[in-house]
């Protein structure tokens, strides 16, 4: 899990903080949704690696299917941005929930709040508008609930 951490989320913030410190984005946020294509592309390859070498190193297999999970999410989230701007911070929220409600069940429930919280959080700083919450909070769930149904879990 520390090395999926290290590879597939570190390395991609701290390529997005070398480009706010170079001047070649706005903002750590990428408010800008054409200066989003670089660092998603960056994360996609990160995320890749992070996930063969979770499975070429016989990780855990739930942590395996998570990493390719959230490949498939970050696939997504790069198409979708190149053309219309939506929220990874509200996917990211709503498939970890999604995560906890299949290993916890109903003791998870509190934890449905997290997505709500992190769309007002978005609505709140201006970084996003309603249907880009939305639309991020239904592909992260999506995502991980059916790659968890197809990988037979709960």
């Amino acid at each position: 899990a520390g090395f999926y951490i290290l590879v597939a989320i570190f390395l991609p913030v701290v390529y997005i903080l070398w480009l706010v410190r170079q001047g070649k984005v706005t903002d750590f946020d990428l408010s800008r949704r054409e200066q989003r294509r670089n660092p998603f592309i960056v994360t996609l390859l990160s995320s890749l690696v992070a996930w063969l070498a979770l499975d070429l190193a016989q990780a855990p297999a739930q942590l395996v299917l998570l990493a390719g999970a959230g490949w498939v999410q970050i696939v997504l989230l790069l198409a979708i941005t190149l053309h219309w701007k939506i929220s990874a911070h509200c996917a990211s929220a709503a498939s970890f929930v999604v995560w906890l409600w299949a290993i916890f069940f109903f003791s998870a429930t509190p934890f449905i709040l997290l997505i709500p919280l992190v769309a007002w959080s978005r609505l709140r700083l201006q970084r996003h508008d309603l249907p880009q919450t939305v639309a991020g909070a239904l592909l992260g769930s999506t995502v991980l609930a059916i790659t968890l149904h197809l990988a037979g879990q709960k």
